[in-house]
């Protein structure tokens, strides 16, 4: 059995700080950023047709160059926001209190499944929750997960967990 002890800090942060929340929060987060970038990039390329509906002056070269370019700019600032990945490469921790176990999923850059591995609760050494880390140890030593917590409900349940 495996204990959350308060008195020890985390060995170290990782250069991008992927979060543990709660599923349910994670996934309506991620679902509704996507959709926000997806609308957001669909209103950009309609404005840019609709860039081309302000009259212009016959013969005014400098505006007709200026609907082009803000054409062409909001093109591509839509063509990036319906193509943008919100958290590409980044691992996918569960802690599953039911089956006792830790699954971490690591991503390629296209968003392929690359590695995927499982510790149980039982062969951890040391799991650390303080000032918004998890740090867990397997039974080497080895440090496993160092990760920023900061959902206060999510803290809660991984006290409830490794109880």
């Amino acid at each position: 059995m495996t204990a959350l002890p308060d008195t020890i800090m985390p060995d170290r942060a990782l250069p991008v700080l992927p979060e543990i929340s709660m599923a349910d929060e994670e996934g309506t987060k991620h679902v509704l950023i996507r959709l926000a970038c997806r609308g957001l990039g669909v209103a950009l390329i309609i404005a840019a047709a609709g860039v081309w509906l302000v009259p212009v002056a016959p013969g005014d070269g400098l505006m007709q160059m200026t609907k082009l370019l803000f054409s062409l700019a909001f093109v591509g600032l839509g063509l990036l926001g319906l193509t943008w990945q919100v958290d590409a490469g980044l691992p996918d921790i569960t802690i599953d209190p039911e089956r006792r176990e830790i699954r971490m999923t690591e991503f390629d850059a296209k968003g392929r499944v690359r590695s995927e591995l499982s510790h149980r609760f039982d062969d951890l050494s040391d799991v650390v929750l303080r000032d918004d880390w998890l740090t867990a140890r397997d039974g080497h030593g080895r440090l496993l997960v160092s990760l920023p917590v900061r959902d206060p409900r999510a803290v809660k349940a991984l006290r409830a967990a490794f109880r």
